[in-house]
C-alpha cells in the first residue's frame, strides 16, 4: 500500500481558507511559455484552477483523472509530475480533491466493480479513517465524514508525492513548495490543508 496510513491518522491538520496571494503569480510564465505551478486535480470537479489561485493559464500545468490520483503508478500521473518537476522545474505542486467527490462517496458501496478495484489502496485508507475515528469515539454527520475522507485522502497523496525521491530533491535543491487543497463547491473557494490544531 503507497499510503502511510498510521502517520497520517496521526497527523493533526486544520483546514483554511487559501490566501489569493499563496502563490504569486509569474510574469515570465507567459514570456517563457513555462508554467511554475503543477496543478493535479479530479476529472469531476467543477474548480476552476486559475480562479483558485487568481493566476494565468500559462502559469499552469494541469492534471486531471479519476480522483486526483498520484500513487498508483500510472503512466500518464508519473509522466506529468516528472515532466513538471524534471523539465519545466514548477516551484509549486497543488494536489487539489474536491467535497462531494463520487468516487469517496462510492467507495462504501461494496458492489461497485471498477473504481473498487483501481482504487483499492484508497478503499483501504477509507476502512482505516472509519477505523480510527471509531477508536477515538468520533461521530460525524455523514457530510462532515464525507469531508473527512476527502481530506485524509489528499493528505495520503500529498504525503506519498513527497516520498517521491525527484520531489524530494526537488524541494531540497530549489525549493520547491507541496500544497493541499479541497474545493468547497458550496463556498466555490479552496481550502487549504495545513498542519495544525486537529480537526474535531
Amino acid at each position: 500500500m503507497p499510503f502511510n496510513a498510521p502517520t497520517i491518522l496521526r497527523t493533526p491538520y486544520t483546514t483554511r481558507p487559501v490566501p489569493r496571494d499563496l502563490i504569486a503569480s509569474s510574469p515570465s510564465s507567459a514570456t517563457e511559455g513555462k508554467p511554475h505551478i503543477l496543478w493535479v486535480g479530479c476529472s469531476d470537479s467543477s474548480v476552476m484552477e486559475t480562479e483558485a489561485l487568481g493566476v494565468g493559464r500559462d502559469e499552469m500545468f494541469v492534471h486531471r483523472n479519476l480522483g486526483h490520483l498520484l500513487s498508483n503508478g500510472d503512466l500518464s500521473s508519473r509522466s506529468a509530475v516528472e515532466w513538471s518537476v524534471e523539465l519545466l522545474k514548477v516551484d509549486h505542486i497543488v494536489v487539489c480533491g474536491h467535497y462531494g467527490c463520487a468516487m469517496i462517496q462510492q467507495l462504501e458501496n461494496e458492489d461497485l466493480p471498477g473504481p473498487k478495484k483501481w482504487y483499492k489502496d484508497v478503499a483501504k485508507l477509507h476502512d482505516q479513517t472509519t477505523l480510527d475515528l471509531s477508536e477515538k469515539h468520533i461521530d460525524l454527520p455523514q457530510d462532515d465524514l464525507y469531508h473527512r475522507f476527502e481530506e485524509v485522502y489528499v493528505l495520503a497523496e500529498i504525503d506519498w508525492l513527497k516520498r517521491q525521491p525527484l520531489v524530494q530533491k526537488a524541494v531540497n535543491e530549489r525549493g520547491m513548495q507541496i500544497h493541499a487543497f479541497v474545493w468547497d463547491e458550496e463556498a466555490a473557494a479552496c481550502v487549504q490543508l495545513v498542519a495544525g490544531e486537529a480537526k474535531a
